[in-house]
This record gives C-alpha cells, structure tokens and sequence, in this order.
C-alpha cells in the first residue's frame, strides 16, 4: 500500500505540472494513473476526490463530454460524503459545465445555484464564487436576457480582477462578455472584450484557451465585416487546436466559423472541407 500511495502522488504530482504548463493530454495520463493506485489505498479518500476532479476537467477540455459528466458525477458524490463543502462547490460548478455542454440547462442551473449558495455560506467574493457567476450568466444570455447576463459577468469580473486581473478567468469573463455584447449588437465592444480576452491568453500557459479566444474573436471580427482580420484568428486558432486539443467541440465551431470564412471569400472548396470535418468532431456519431 505504501508503494502504491508513493507512486500515485509522483503520478499526481506529473499530472499537476502538465496542469499548470497546459498540457490536457498530459494532465489527464498522469491524473489517471495517480486515481487509479490512490483507489487501491483509499477509494473514499480526499485523494481520490482530488483526481476526479483534475480528470473530469481534463476530459472536459478535450471534448470527451459524457466521460468527464461520469467523473465529475463521482467526484461530487465524494465530496458531499467527505463534507468538504467548498470544493464540493467547485465540483458542481465542473459538472454544470457538462451540462451545458450537452444543452441540459435546468440541471446545469440547478448545480450552479447550489455551487453559489455553498461558496457564498463559507467563502464569499473567492474565485469560485466570480467562476460560477460567469457560467450562469451563460445561461441567462441562453435564456434571452443578455441585461442580466452582462449584470452576473461584471459581477463576476469584479470579484475575478481584484483578485488577479491577468488570471484565465479575467480572461474567460471578457470572452464572455464579448459575447454577450456581440448578441445585443455592440459589436465594437465585443470585439473589444474578446481582444482584451486574447491578450491575456498569450500571457498564460494555456494554448487552448488562447485558441477558443482567438474563434470567438473571429466571429465577433466577421460579424463586423473584418474578414481578413477574422481569417487570420481562425488560422492561428486552428493550428493551437490541431496541436492540442482536435477533437474538442469548440474545434470544430471553429471549424465552421472558418467555412463561414472561406465562403465570404469566394473559396467554396475549402469551406466545404470545414464544414464536414466540423461535423465530424461535433457530431461523431
């Protein structure tokens, strides 16, 4: 048993490291091994729960949606039995994002709001509390109420840039927000919040996040008529995406904002080609 808790906390401890240099191949390998030896010594233990919740996000960033719903599920499950209420909070808040991903929005609601009610009960104005905030503003704008969303994502940028302005979450809020401006129409403003979004990115070790900001920059540039700038986000969002992370689902929005690209253009062949690997990433089956 001492072997094995020796060797699953080097595993941890590699995985940790291509967690912080934004390696998701890397960090899902590593956090695999070390959950699967530190069930051996200790299947209920706050080891176990720790590496659930690096797997599940790992799973979640490549796009392996159904898996990283199974894992996070577990990891919140060991949580409430640990009574660890804070990270619990941070494992409702990953498995809400799966939920969103598959467009399961009530349930998505449903652990963000229990996720806030916790962190705000035993942690208020921490990052957590700025994280979740963000993600249910997502589902306002999905609701229609942009007013709202804008209202949650400053909420959340407040508490997210007072604590580090240059961290990936500041980054992540200004993308959203972009979004958000760019469904009401202010397009100058999107474009300005995903510009402010992609510089910050390119600080960080985080090459997928600077890929989904650089699509979402992109479509914000093409709905401003600034094709060419927009062409040249997608290319380089393209090539990060190619290296790590192709089967992700925002790859292949990518990939169809670049077909969208591709037929302004002129070039009907390479928009095609777009489109279908799109949906080949997007929809497998």
């Amino acid at each position: 048993m001492t072997g094995n808790r020796v060797e699953a906390d080097r595993a941890a401890e590699r995985g940790e490291a291509c967690f912080r240099a934004g390696d998701i191949y890397g960090t899902l390998t590593h956090y695999q091994q070390a959950l699967a030896l530190h069930e051996k010594v200790n299947p209920a233990g706050v080891e176990v729960a720790w590496c659930l919740d690096r797997v599940g996000a790992a799973q979640f960033r490549l796009g392996r949606i159904d898996d990283a719903t199974r894992t996070l599920q577990r990891a919140v499950a060991l949580r409430r039995a640990l009574h660890m209420p804070v990270h619990l909070a941070e494992a409702l808040t990953s498995l809400a994002l799966c939920r969103l991903g598959t467009e399961q929005f009530a349930a998505a609601h449903a652990a963000l709001h229990e996720a806030l009610d916790t962190v705000r009960r035993h942690r208020p104005n921490s990052l957590i509390e700025g994280q979740i905030l963000t993600h249910l503003a997502m589902i306002s704008a999905d609701h229609g109420d942009p007013t709202a969303a804008m209202a949650q994502l400053r909420a959340g940028l407040d508490i997210m840039a007072a604590i580090d302005p240059m961290s990936r979450d500041t980054a992540i809020t200004l993308g959203k927000m972009g979004t958000v401006a760019r469904q009401t129409g202010d397009l100058d403003e999107a474009v300005e919040m995903h510009e402010a979004a992609v510089a910050i990115s390119r600080r960080g070790p985080w090459p997928k996040d600077l890929a989904d900001t650089l699509a979402n920059l992109a479509v914000a540039l093409l709905d401003a008529g600034r094709v060419d700038e927009a062409l040249q986000c997608l290319f380089e969002a393209q090539d990060i995406y190619e290296r790590v992370a192709p089967e992700s689902r925002t790859y292949g929005g990518c990939l169809r904002t670049l077909g969208i690209a591709y037929e302004l253009v002129g070039d009907s062949a390479r928009a095609a080609a777009c489109f279908d690997r799109s949906v080949a990433i997007r929809d497998p089956a």
